[in-house]
């Protein structure tokens, strides 16, 4: 009787063992740590505010006009591992025990004092300035008192007991000047970032003889490896019931699940709703959107805020981090934040990485969330999972500069159908080149994500920002990628 019970146990044990690995190399939509999380039924731990939080882009100027560009990943910004001490690090280093005076300048001036060799970081949005030096530990700076937010942080050899904070999409210019300079540190990041094999960028003035400073490589040579997508939607073979919008509505509602309903609308869409709308989670065609009632109003905080977004964000269980350290290497950033006018919510806009290059979508975004007293009251989540590319050998990219005046009739075009142009009074007295030269904000190479279907290529583009529009031309050929408004 004993061996026979033995035999029964070792067959239950096998059968399990056969189970679980078949539930772990079946399931497409998640590794073993997701599949492990939701049969502990514990939420992810969120993504650290220092991960998303970073500047956009960081330029050096080297003297005579000679600059390069750095994205916030390469150990400029903040140190990575056992590396030297990035800007933010000697910043707070420079500011250690001085009392900081603050005085008001031109953009003008600053302009001039950022010809010399300098280092100045953007963000794309701005942020509370009191509440970032909190954040990260800049006490001294913010102390200063008169700074409301800010976009850019920059430090020049031609004033070396300075620092530079402006918030250019308002307009305004800031000195903080220290006692004495104690700059060794900054220099010294300036000649290890020289000696860094980066591309050589010039201001767009240089090539085009109008007044613009957007950075542009004179040429590059690049690699972004031919990339498959589909959506996180597509395959999911879930947790409990195979279905993903169960998971999900599992983790927003909570306890309150066992109380909602399921309807199924005519387009197809499934929709999850707690109580009369209370709480209320849909998808359709791969997209979830998610509407919560505000039991309160205002805002804690930028950073208070940010925090609630990536505590909710955790809760879908999608296989990105920060770092972009995923499996399947997809990371997420902060690409715009600021209040919703409609309704004073705070608004979080992140974009999505492939092997650090950033993604972007056609005529959607990957994750909205709002956050309103102090919790998330919308989101709308449009979330791809990428496929491991090989390396490949590095190549010529086309020119971004020939690539706009290639272009620069059609984007004119586009313009004045579709952007700020159209509203101009005469568009006839406006000579094409310099109206697109002197509209271009940004350039930058990236993924873009076509908006043609569940699943497919990524494909390599250089993204140009014109007038607040993308506009995406295949990487190599300079050819458009895509005409859709």
């Amino acid at each position: 009787m004993i061996e026979r019970v033995k035999s029964i146990a070792i067959v239950v044990l096998v059968l399990n063992t056969i189970l679980l690995l078949y539930f772990y190399w079946s399931n497409p939509a998640a590794d073993v740590k997701q599949a492990l999380s939701a049969l502990s039924a514990e939420t992810p731990p969120p993504v650290a505010v220092r991960d998303i939080l970073r500047p956009e882009r960081i330029t050096l100027n080297f003297g005579g006009e000679n600059y390069t560009v750095f994205d916030a990943d390469a150990g400029i910004w903040e140190s990575v591992g056992k590396s030297p001490a990035g800007f933010i690090e000697e910043m707070r280093d420079m500011a250690s025990g001085e009392s900081m005076a603050l005085g008001v300048i031109s953009r003008r001036d600053y302009g001039e004092v950022m010809k010399a060799r300098s280092i100045q970081a953007d963000f794309a949005f701005s942020i509370p300035f009191s509440e970032y030096c909190a954040e990260y530990g800049l006490t001294q700076l913010g102390r200063t008192g008169g700074i409301d937010s800010f976009t850019t942080v920059a430090y020049s050899t031609a004033s070396p007991e300075s620092f530079f904070v402006c918030d250019k999409l308002s307009g305004k210019y800031y000195r903080l000047s220290t006692s004495r300079a104690r700059n060794s540190g900054l220099e010294a990041l300036i000649s290890r970032a020289e000696g860094l094999n980066n591309a050589s960028y010039y201001p767009l003035r240089t090539y085009a003889g109008i007044d613009n400073d957007v950075m542009l490589p004179l040429d590059m040579k690049i690699v972004l490896p031919e990339t498959s997508y589909r959506d996180y939607a597509v395959g999911y073979a879930g947790t409990r019931d195979g279905d993903l919008t169960t998971d999900m509505a599992r983790a927003y509602f909570g306890e309150s699940f066992d109380f909602t309903r399921k309807l199924t609308e005519a387009d197809g869409s499934i929709v999850y709703m707690y109580r009369y709308g209370e709480k209320v989670l849909s998808m359709r065609d791969g997209v979830f959107e998610y509407n919560a009632t505000a039991d309160a109003y205002g805002s804690g905080g930028f950073f208070q805020d940010l925090r609630i977004a990536l505590d909710f964000l955790a809760r879908c269980g999608a296989p990105w981090r920060g770092d972009g350290a995923a499996a399947d290497r997809n990371g997420i950033y902060l690409k715009a934040a600021g209040p919703n006018p409609d309704n004073g919510a705070y608004r979080f806009l992140f974009g999505l990485t492939r092997d650090g290059w950033r993604v972007s979508y056609e005529n959607s975004e990957p994750f909205l969330v709002e956050v309103r007293g102090q919790r998330a009251t919308y989101a709308r989540l449009d979330l791809i999972l990428c496929s491991p590319s090989p390396p490949k050998p590095l190549k010529d990219a086309a020119a971004p500069f020939d690539v706009l005046v290639a272009n620069y009739a059609y984007i004119f075009d586009d313009l004045a159908k579709n952007g700020p142009l159209r509203q101009e009074a005469d568009i006839s007295t406006l000579d094409p080149f310099t109206a697109v030269m002197e509209r271009t904000r940004d350039v930058r190479a990236g993924y873009l994500r076509p908006d043609d279907g569940s699943s497919g290529e990524l494909a390599a583009v250089w993204v140009f920002d014109i007038d607040g529009l993308p506009y995406y031309f295949n990487l190599y050929s300079g050819e458009i990628a895509t005409r859709a408004r």
